[in-house]
């Protein structure tokens, strides 16, 4: 069967936006003394979106800034009419 897709809404500049994830786990309260910047070696697709990587027991986390992931180029083309992905 195809996998399921899932997304998690957000607001931004009045409007409402889904962002497809792969899947929730979860829920959790990090202290900014986890993070550190994004490393450099970071794909600059994902580096210019990124606040901060966390390092959790066995991955790392990157906490994304979605106002910069929504105000980009590639957001409003994703978000343009007649798009049914």
């Amino acid at each position: 069967p195809p996998a399921k897709r899932m997304a998690v809404s957000v607001e931004f500049q009045n409007e409402i936006y889904g962002v497809q994830i792969d899947h929730i786990g979860d829920v959790l309260t990090l202290p900014l003394s986890n993070s550190e910047d994004a490393p450099g070696r970071l794909d600059p697709v994902w580096k210019r979106h990124a606040r901060r990587v966390y390092k959790l027991d066995h991955e790392l986390m990157i906490e994304l800034d979605l106002t910069s992931l929504l105000a980009s180029p590639l957001a409003h083309v994703a978000n343009s009419p007649g798009d049914n992905r």
